[in-house]
């Protein structure tokens, strides 16, 4: 980098900004050159963990509610090894947070969704599940408050969640096998699951919050999504059913698009049972036809 020019002159600095600056960041004498690169610093513990399977143990897209909750139970099993135990030897309760249950055992029902969500994703359309995902609630749940800035009750979940899964490498998921497990880094910018855009689709499909009694199938369903994005607070969506299905116990299941009037950031996780994968949708760089 043409030593004998900055000779002396070459430092490495921080800097902090009142508001979050998008990258690529290059600043300073030499920038032509690629001196002065800068590189963002994570405020507080992470959202998102994110984990790639090994693509030889990779299990079929019908294990993937398997998966997912074999990812809850270690979350949990060792969230209790962090805090030593507790539930164990003293029949302890572990947080709402993580559980998604109150101390009496019964569901969590708040109002918002102010527990972890789990996902499993086909990222390659191969018909395996080739990453899991362990994702904060305020991302999902925008009603859901979080400052990093201060301390608070989830910050400090937020750490001791990652303090448990530092060494997270095997996922013991029963007849889905035991598939190895390596750290991704942050979803990039375009994730189709993480990224932010106008127009998504279901990846899984949503399960309706309230089954519909009587009347038009997907005219229910739809205003079920718009009550339940706008729960969610993101803004009012225009929803296409693409399709329903009734299962054989009465179950119903929806394939959706939606699109947004402005550009939405993922994960989008809807609908019931949404904290174990259902109701994901991913990003389309347009509007399909």
């Amino acid at each position: 980098f043409l030593s004998d020019r900055f000779a002396g002159r070459l430092r490495h600095v921080e800097i902090a900004f009142p508001a979050p600056v998008g990258g690529p960041l290059v600043i300073g004498d030499g920038r032509w050159l690629g001196l002065g690169v800068m590189a963002p610093v994570r405020e507080g513990p992470p959202a998102v963990h994110l984990f790639a399977i090994d693509p030889s143990e990779a299990p079929p897209v019908t294990a993937r509610e398997q998966l997912i909750r074999a990812l809850r139970n270690a979350v949990m099993a060792r969230v209790d090894d962090e805090m030593g135990g507790e539930r164990g030897r003293r029949g302890g309760k572990l947080p709402t947070f993580f559980t998604g249950h109150t101390e009496d055992g019964a569901p969590a029902r708040s109002g918002k969704h102010e527990h972890l969500f789990f996902l499993a994703d086909d990222a390659d359309d191969d018909g395996r599940i080739d990453r899991l995902a362990v994702v904060a609630p305020h991302l999902v749940d925008r009603t859901v408050v979080y400052d990093p800035e201060r301390g608070s009750t989830m910050r400090n979940h937020l750490e001791l969640l990652d303090r448990a899964l530092v060494d997270l490498t095997v996922l013991r998921a029963g007849r889905a096998g035991a598939p190895r497990l390596a750290r991704m880094p942050d979803p990039a910018d375009d994730d189709p699951l993480f990224g932010c855009g106008t127009f998504w689709v279901t990846r899984t499909p949503y399960r309706p919050t309230r089954h519909p009694k009587q009347g038009n199938l997907d005219e229910a369903v739809s205003a079920d999504l718009v009550a339940e994005c706008i729960r969610r607070g993101l803004p009012r969506p225009i929803v296409d059913i693409v399709g329903t299905i009734v299962g054989p116990r009465g179950g119903l299941t929806a394939c959706a698009r939606i699109q947004f009037k402005e550009a939405i950031k993922g994960p989008l996780l809807l609908g019931r049972d949404s904290h174990f994968g259902s109701g994901m949708l991913r990003m389309l760089a347009h509007r399909l036809k």
